[in-house]
């Protein structure tokens, strides 16, 4: 599933031109517009999320401009548009990391329903029953073969008993 993460400083200049520009990503993919917004000066924030400049978009926790955390004090940033410095990340750069990015998909196989899905166990449980129940011998071959393959310890009663 696709994360995104918008974080920045509350007096952030650059905060409204990056929703706005997010809002035209998602619209330009044609997906639900959809971000968590985490304001870096938090305390509650998470401490990943503290080391970045503002404005800051992570896409699956990384940086859409490829970006690294910061070491120190996080402040402003800038990003690099087609003429120039930006203090946004430009719409084209937040569509080509929504678009490498798996977005959620909703899959589900339909319920098994009937009988026919008792039916397809029925053959494995026959088979785990037959060397206890239908053959007293078939236990001997069991414990032989078991043991043959070095797993004559799983016979221990401390395996077997819970």
């Amino acid at each position: 599933m696709r994360s995104v993460d918008f974080l920045f400083f509350p007096d952030c200049p650059h905060a409204e031109q990056t929703r706005a520009n997010l809002d035209a990503a998602f619209t330009a993919i044609a997906s639900e517009p959809r971000w968590i917004e985490w304001d870096i000066s938090d305390p509650s924030t998470p401490s990943e999320f503290r080391h970045y400049g503002s404005p800051t978009v992570l896409v699956n926790g990384r940086d859409v401009a490829g970006a690294a955390p910061m070491s120190g004090e996080s402040g402003c940033r800038v990003y690099e548009a087609g003429d120039g410095l930006a203090g946004a990340p430009p719409v084209a750069l937040l569509v080509g990391a929504l678009r490498m990015a798996p977005a959620a998909t909703v899959a589900a196989a339909a319920p098994l329903r009937g009988w026919r899905h008792v039916v397809a166990v029925l053959p494995s449980l026959g088979l785990a029953a037959l060397p206890v129940g239908a053959c007293p011998i078939c236990v001997a071959g069991t414990v032989g073969v078991l043991s043959a393959l070095g797993l004559g310890f799983l016979l221990d009663a401390r395996f077997l008993m819970p």
